[in-house]
């Protein structure tokens, strides 16, 4: 018999931030030592990359999203849509992937703006989302259900973030 439960806000959080842990150990991993082959950017030119990190990143994504979440669709940089089961999918619910943001970026060794990052989309709403710092091994996230933001270091130590608001912008003729 098998049994099939909603996962609270909390177990999503947790997968997913564990997801972009793993992610990032293996890109970490292919940092010296990677293929890279030439694909079709936004123009329509073969003038994009994606590397044996994107792969092998994607990889472990779409295979523990396939067993956590049977009935959710994976919209994934390197591969299109990727329904995971044979049946139905859940409508209106699906999880985008981008195994390694600023491929360029990764193949130059840049030592900052590189990430991994995966989301939960539901009826056209991000209810959650976590993304990676390849060289600091942070992660930042939210869960669904929360209204807040928190950045996790390496050392598992997590900070909430504040949201500030920007001042009014006053120009330099204001009275």
């Amino acid at each position: 018999m098998t049994m099939q439960a909603e996962l609270n806000g909390h177990a999503v959080g947790i997968i997913l931030k564990e997801l972009v842990r793993r992610a990032m150990t293996i890109i970490r991993n292919e940092r010296q030592v990677f293929e890279a082959t030439a694909k079709q950017g936004h123009s329509g030119n073969m003038d994009d990359v994606f590397t044996s990190a994107d792969t092998k990143a994607q990889e472990v994504y779409i295979k523990s999203l396939c067993e956590c979440f049977p009935d959710y669709a994976i919209a994934a940089e390197e591969g299109g849509v990727v329904p995971l089961v044979a049946g139905p999918v859940r409508p209106g619910a699906f999880f985008t992937v981008d195994p390694l943001d600023r491929t360029k970026a990764f193949i130059r060794r840049q030592s900052h703006g590189v990430g991994t990052m995966v989301a939960l989309v539901e009826q056209g709403q991000v209810v959650s989302a976590y993304i990676g710092d390849i060289n600091t091994h942070e992660i930042y996230g939210y869960r669904p259900g929360s209204r807040t933001v928190h950045r996790i270091s390496e050392h598992e130590i997590s900070k909430q973030l504040m949201h500030i608001a920007k001042p009014p912008m006053v120009g330099f003729n204001a009275p």
